[in-house]
């Protein structure tokens, strides 16, 4: 014969499952707000690229996609492969806004980040484009580095190694 439950487990198994229902929302609440969070870290940091006078992401993919494509003569076969190479991996400006990151590691990661994405470029070109492509890149090296110089200014406050190329 079953046992008819008393007024203690009613109101046991009650509070149990209000307890479990407000976990459940508990954390329907932190996901939401970790979200938003993630989704106001990326507006924060597009605001933050834009206040420093720096092009979206996607701007300066496709400005960089048209200037090889004048200056290597790429196919319309180059020129989608190249767009989606460009588009995978890591996103250089969250490396850069990581701040859990010394500088030092935000540096190699970087570092690391460009080399994958220049390998991935090569892979798509033919050994004459490859040429051009390494000639443009060490063109961009030196515009950095001039960039660079002119931002210290007077006095040379600032890094005095130069900049790895």
């Amino acid at each position: 014969m079953k046992k008819m439950p008393t007024g203690n487990t009613r109101k046991r198994a009650l509070v149990a499952a209000v307890v479990c229902l407000s976990c459940l929302a508990i954390g329907g609440v932190m996901a939401r707000a970790r979200s938003l969070r993630a989704a106001g870290d990326k507006a924060n940091l597009q605001q933050q690229r834009t206040a420093m006078g720096m092009p979206d992401p996607g701007q300066m993919r496709a400005r960089m996609l048209t200037e090889m494509a004048a200056n290597l003569g790429l196919t319309e076969t180059q020129k989608g492969r190249l767009k989606a190479a460009m588009e995978e991996g890591p996103d250089f400006g969250s490396i850069f806004a990581d701040r859990s990151l010394s500088s030092q590691q935000r540096f190699e990661r970087l570092r690391q980040a460009g080399r994958e994405r220049d390998a991935r470029v090569r892979s798509i070109l033919t050994p004459e484009q490859q040429v051009k492509y390494e000639q443009m890149q060490q063109q961009r090296r030196e515009q950095m580095r001039e960039r660079f110089r002119s931002r210290r200014g007077p006095g040379g406050s600032g890094r005095s190694a130069p900049i790895p190329g």
